[in-house]
């Protein structure tokens, strides 16, 4: 790490500069810390999706912008701008985290100075729809069975833990069961 030298008096004082706070994705006035991202991204982004851009100034340029913690391998970075995306493979389900964090590194490419910020991102809920363990279900009833002969049994399951499923109904006349769910 370079440093700059002053003589004052016979004495030398060595000072680092670096980098000296950040603006993105929302202001921070020293060179390391916590952020909140102020705007929540909405779960089921694909990867790719830019989740934010963390953005640090320097008495310098600035190097390249290195992600120290990738919120379990959620994130990848551009370094070159800082934008942080999600990785290939990933995805974003708020009923498994609701927010996730990050922690991106600055470096000032003259003198080597470092700051270091810890990103928190919130993710917003998405109403998911409902689903049967299988598409289509196929069942064989008897001839003139009575009006309460169990045709079978059928699971629906919701990922949103404050959904309730209503019962689904099975239509007598066509044979086709149909599903009513919350808006």
């Amino acid at each position: 790490m370079s440093s700059v030298t002053a003589f004052n008096d016979y004495k030398t004082v060595k000072t680092q500069a670096g980098v000296t706070t950040w603006t993105a994705p929302d202001a921070l006035g020293t060179p390391d810390g916590n952020i909140p991202v102020p705007t929540a991204i909405a779960e089921g982004a694909t990867a790719g999706a830019p989740l934010f851009t963390a953005t640090a100034t320097a008495d310098n340029a600035l190097g390249p912008y290195i992600l120290v913690d990738d919120a379990g391998g959620k994130g990848t970075i551009d370094g070159g701008t800082g934008v942080v995306s999600l990785a290939t493979g990933q995805t974003l389900d708020f009923e498994a985290a609701q927010t996730l964090i990050f922690k991106v590194k600055a470096t000032d490419s003259v003198d080597g100075g470092v700051g270091t910020a810890t990103i928190t991102l919130t993710i917003s809920d998405v109403n998911e729809a409902p689903a049967y363990a299988e598409a289509q279900f196929t069942e064989c009833v008897e001839d003139n069975s009575g009006a309460d002969t169990l045709v079978g049994t059928y699971t629906a399951t919701d990922p949103d833990a404050s959904d309730t499923l209503e019962t689904p109904t099975l239509t007598s006349f066509t044979g086709q069961m149909v599903h009513q769910q919350d808006a």
